[in-house]
């Protein structure tokens, strides 16, 4: 399995996937058809790169790293972006989050891809 073309893959999935939701909701207050256009291209480009990141790790992994990553992404984006302050409760979400993707490494680091549906 090779992790640094899955995380890779997974980043640029999480990143689209950032801003599909920001041009979605930019359409939502605005009803510029552009940020809708722009959300559809993003997402079709999430499509794009689970596929890709699908034929290197198995698809509980992949979507595991990209749902985590996702969730990280929101809460940085919130701190940092929006300057909102976290809870103690979005902290250890956070800190619990950094500890299952760790987990995700270490449980599959050494397993190979396997095919189920050839037959």
């Amino acid at each position: 399995m090779n992790w640094a073309w899955i995380f890779i893959l997974v980043i640029v999935t999480v990143l689209a996937e950032i801003l599909a939701i920001a041009y979605v909701y930019e359409y939502s207050r605005s009803g510029i058809m552009g940020y809708f256009l722009l959300g559809v291209l993003f997402y079709a480009g999430v499509c794009w790169f689970l596929s890709r990141s699908f034929k290197l790790g198995s698809v509980s992994l992949i979507f595991a790293l990209e749902s985590s990553l996702t969730l990280i992404t929101i809460l940085l984006v919130g701190r940092f972006y929006y300057r909102e302050m976290w809870t103690l409760k979005e902290w250890l979400a956070f800190l619990l989050i950094i500890g299952a993707i760790i987990l995700l490494y270490f449980n599959n680091k050494d397993k190979k891809k396997v095919n189920h549906w050839v037959g």
